[in-house]
C-alpha cells in the first residue's frame, strides 16, 4: 500500500493516506510529481490550513473536490480557469474553510495527527516552513 510521508526539520515525519477511490486522477499524478519539495505558509484567512502557493503543476480534472476539508486532509488546487489557487496544495490542521475548492486526496494517519497539529503550530508561529513530500510503501 501506498502513502505520502511530509517530512520538514524539526518534527517526526507525518503519513498521508491516499482516496486512491475517490480521486484517482489526483492521487496518480501527484505520486507522478514526488519527490517533491515546496515552501508552506500560514492560509491566513481559511483558518488552521498550512497552504503551499506553488505545487506541482499536474494537468488534473477536479474530482472530490470541496472547500470544507477535514482535520487532516490533504488538497491539491487543479489548475481550473478561475480558480484562484490553482497548483496549490492544502493541508487542514484544525478547523478551517478554504477561498475555493482543491481535490481532497489524503488524510493523515489517526496516530500522527497530533504532530500534523504541532506542524501547523510550527507554520503558524514561524512562517515560512520547508516541507518535503515523499512516496512510501508499507
Amino acid at each position: 500500500m501506498l502513502y505520502i510521508e511530509l517530512k520538514t526539520k524539526g518534527l517526526p515525519a507525518i503519513r498521508f493516506n491516499l482516496y486512491e477511490k475517490e480521486a484517482p486522477v489526483t492521487c496518480d499524478e501527484f505520486i507522478k510529481a514526488l519527490p517533491l519539495e515546496a515552501n508552506a505558509l500560514q492560509a491566513r484567512f481559511a483558518g488552521e490550513e498550512i497552504w503551499i502557493k506553488e505545487g506541482p503543476s499536474l494537468n488534473i480534472p477536479q474530482e472530490n473536490a470541496s472547500i470544507n476539508l477535514k482535520v487532516g486532509e490533504l488538497g491539491y488546487a487543479s489548475p481550473i480557469p478561475g480558480n484562484e489557487v490553482s497548483r496549490s496544495i492544502a493541508i487542514v490542521y484544525g478547523e478551517a474553510k478554504l477561498s475555493d475548492c482543491v481535490n481532497v486526496f489524503g488524510y493523515v494517519y489517526k496516530e500522527d495527527l497530533q504532530n500534523l497539529k504541532k506542524l501547523g503550530e510550527k507554520v503558524w508561529t514561524e512562517g515560512k516552513t520547508i516541507l518535503r513530500f515523499e512516496l512510501k510503501e508499507v
